[in-house]
């Protein structure tokens, strides 16, 4: 598990040793990665779109002191195969005005939970699995996409609307189509279709009275 190897049409060989990694590193952990890849992997190393950094050998007796030194470091060796795949997940907490839930953290418990699936090749099939803070889903598609629901249905304070919002801004940001204009005590205000509404909180940027 955690190794590819690579035969071209000429007979040339290459080994690829895939290892799980968080998907925001520092810069001591990155330069760790780097020095690992000039000692024990020729200086060859790439990153997958899954988070997984994988390092490039052309000699198959570099694969095993390679993958002793990636686990003593403490990242996992595996990915490969019929096991479970690093978890692809949302960045929206770091940029997103909507979710209010760490992506990196819910992303962090699954896999610890899932650990022995990717260090091993006995699933069935190959598995991926993605996490979303809610359910527009920029965490990616995935055989299992995961959201995670941190809000409810908003509720509207209807005395605040008319002055703080643009109602035509707040119904074009939902979506779902879940808000609309309406008049209640007779004032401009909104209302929402709790049957359509996802929880995905898009709405209270645009308009805090809809809390």
């Amino acid at each position: 598990p955690g190794v590819l190897h690579h035969v071209s049409i000429h007979g040339e060989e290459i080994w690829t040793v895939r290892a799980g990694t968080q998907r925001q590193m520092d810069t001591g952990t990155i330069r760790k990665l780097c020095r690992i890849a000039d000692e024990y992997a020729e200086g060859h190393v790439r990153f997958t779109i899954r988070s997984n950094i994988e390092f490039l050998v052309s000699v198959e007796s570099k694969v095993q002191p390679l993958i002793n030194k990636l686990m003593e470091e403490g990242f996992p060796v595996g990915g490969t195969g019929n096991s479970v795949s690093m978890i692809a997940h949302t960045q929206g907490f770091l940029h997103c005005d909507i979710p209010g839930t760490d992506g990196s953290g819910v992303a962090k418990s699954i896999m610890d939970e899932l650990y022995e699936e990717f260090v091993k090749e006995r699933m069935p099939n190959r598995v991926r699995l993605s996490t979303s803070c809610c359910q527009i889903n920029c965490g990616g598609q995935a055989d299992i996409s995961i959201n995670i629901q941190h809000t409810k249905p908003p509720k509207i304070n209807h005395d605040l609307v008319s002055n703080v919002c643009e109602r035509p801004t707040v119904v074009a940001r939902c979506p779902v189509a879940a808000i609309r204009p309406a008049l209640v005590n007779g004032k401009p205000s909104l209302e929402v279709d709790e049957r359509k509404c996802m929880c995905c909180g898009a709405c209270y940027t645009p308009c805090p009275p809809m809390q």
